[in-house]
C-alpha cells in the first residue's frame, strides 16, 4: 500500500492552517478536511480513515468532548494526532484523556506533521515506545 492510499481526516477550524496543512498532507495522502465538530462527525460516519490530525479547539466545540462523545456512542475511531497551539501540558492531558498517539505542537513543521503521521500508522497503538508529544 502507498502513502497515497492512506486517508487522513484533518480536523481544523481555522481556516489559513487548516488550508496550509491540506496543501501539505495532500502530497502524501488522500485527505478530508472538516472545519467543525459537526464537519467532522459527518466524515467520520460516512467512511474510515487511517489517521485523523484533531485540533483541540473546534470553535464552540472541544475536541476532547466529541472524541469521548463517539468513543461513548462505540463509533471506531483511527489513530489520533492531537493538534494543538495550546501549552504542552494541556496537549498531554488530551493526548492522556482520548486515548490518542500522539500530540504536535503548533506550529511545527510539514515534514514533523507526516513524521508523526508515518509512526501513528506503522506503530496503530499506544505504546511505551511511542515518542513524546512534539514540544
Amino acid at each position: 500500500m502507498t502513502a497515497h492510499e492512506k486517508t487522513v481526516l484533518l480536523i481544523e477550524d481555522d481556516p489559513d492552517l487548516g488550508e496550509s496543512t491540506l496543501d501539505i498532507l495532500k502530497l502524501q495522502h488522500q485527505v478530508e478536511w472538516a472545519a467543525t465538530a459537526d464537519d467532522a462527525y459527518k466524515a467520520l460516519s460516512k467512511r474510515q480513515f487511517d489517521v485523523a490530525i484533531v485540533d483541540l479547539g473546534l470553535g464552540l466545540d472541544n475536541a476532547v468532548t466529541m472524541i469521548k462523545a463517539l468513543q461513548r456512542f462505540g463509533k471506531p475511531l483511527p489513530p489520533l494526532i492531537i493538534f494543538s497551539a495550546r501549552p504542552i501540558a494541556m496537549i498531554r492531558e488530551a493526548v492522556a484523556e482520548t486515548g490518542a498517539l500522539m500530540a504536535l505542537q503548533k506550529p511545527c513543521s510539514g515534514a514533523v506533521i507526516n513524521e508523526a503521521i508515518e509512526f501513528v500508522l506503522q506503530n496503530g497503538k499506544r505504546g511505551d515506545d511511542a515518542p513524546p508529544p512534539a514540544e
